[in-house]
């Protein structure tokens, strides 16, 4: 076939860093997340008379073509003065960054009332991707801990950018990356959904400190941009929610997470927690870990002052990723 040169140039939108030493932007897991409202309901104005048709369904001998300026649909909704499935029809896009993939894929596990799109690792060289610390290993008495879940990442990465340098493809070389590399995903999600999920991923016992940390930033994303919408996604009040109360202290009980102890196989009230506070204490949090850049297993720059100036010619974008 004869090559045509009228015919378009288009630029590729995958890059190759076949030879470059992996980048890591090391994070500390809780300040990497970050949760913006890209579209909302209330930016469409067809939407609020939509919802007055819904909301007028219990009453009305006909639905109204335009909401009555007097009364508010979205808070009637919000509100649960009406039916809750009309809360199906509101929705939020937004973009959730600086979470790893074990988050992530507790999030995507929502089917009902949400749709997804993850950041792919199989088109595209993840060797410069962040990797994220939890703060549980920035504890006194884990800083071997630490130094052992760094080198391990840091090699995980090393491996993966030979094997993609030797010419096996970035889907296979894949399966060798961290599962504690950062990704983000955009999703379109629904009152009626988003409700549910924040009241159980936010005060649950079998959720851990980053999926509660991260379920109020998505509260906070959400009513920020829809003041209205905070009568539906309810906050649990500090004094009976487990996580609130032991905020300050970090201090989680997981009451599923095996002790390796007798109290094991004992029965357990979830009223009182008696002997899951003796087994199954575990600190999922700790103090804030200081960003780090490494090239290679190299340290570079440590502290986020450092870390922009070293990041300045080869990520710019990097600096949006510290914490402020």
């Amino acid at each position: 076939m004869p090559l045509d040169p009228s015919a378009p140039v288009v630029r590729s939108p995958f890059v190759s860093h076949r030879g470059e030493a992996p980048r890591t932007l090391l994070l500390d897991a809780e300040d990497a997340i970050r949760v913006s409202v890209l579209r909302r309901p209330d930016d469409d104005p067809s939407i609020r008379d939509v919802l007055a048709a819904f909301v007028s369904s219990t009453h009305a001998y006909r639905p109204p073509l335009v909401a009555d300026p007097d009364r508010d649909p979205w808070d009637d909704v919000a509100g649960g003065r009406t039916l809750w499935q009309n809360a199906e029809i509101l929705s939020w896009t937004l973009l959730v960054e600086g979470v790893d993939r074990n988050l992530s894929h507790q999030i995507v596990r929502t089917r009902v009332g949400v749709t997804f799109s993850q950041q792919c690792t199989g088109e595209r060289d993840c060797r410069h991707d962040d990797v994220l610390i939890p703060r549980a290993y920035a504890r006194p008495g884990f800083e071997a801990r630490a130094v052992e879940f760094v080198r391990g990442t840091l090699d995980a990465k090393r491996r993966y950018a030979d094997d993609v340098d030797a010419g096996i493809s970035v889907q296979e070389a894949r399966r060798g990356l961290p599962h504690s590399c950062a990704t983000y995903l955009v999703a379109n999600w629904a009152l009626s959904s988003l409700a549910l999920w924040y009241v159980r991923r936010a005060d649950e016992m079998t959720q851990d400190w980053l999926m509660y940390r991260l379920a109020e930033a998505v509260r906070a994303a959400v009513v920020g941009a829809s003041p209205w919408a905070a009568s539906a996604v309810k906050a649990p009040p500090a004094a009976s929610s487990w996580y609130s109360r032991n905020r300050e202290s970090g201090s989680i009980t997981h009451l599923f997470s095996p002790s390796g102890t007798p109290y094991d196989d004992h029965a357990w009230n979830p009223s009182t927690y008696e002997h899951g506070a003796l087994s199954h204490r575990d600190v999922s949090s700790g103090p804030a870990v200081p960003p780090r850049l490494y090239v290679g297993e190299d340290l570079v720059a440590v502290g986020a002052e450092s870390v922009r100036e070293a990041l300045a010619g080869v990520d710019p974008e990097g600096a949006a990723r510290l914490a402020p």
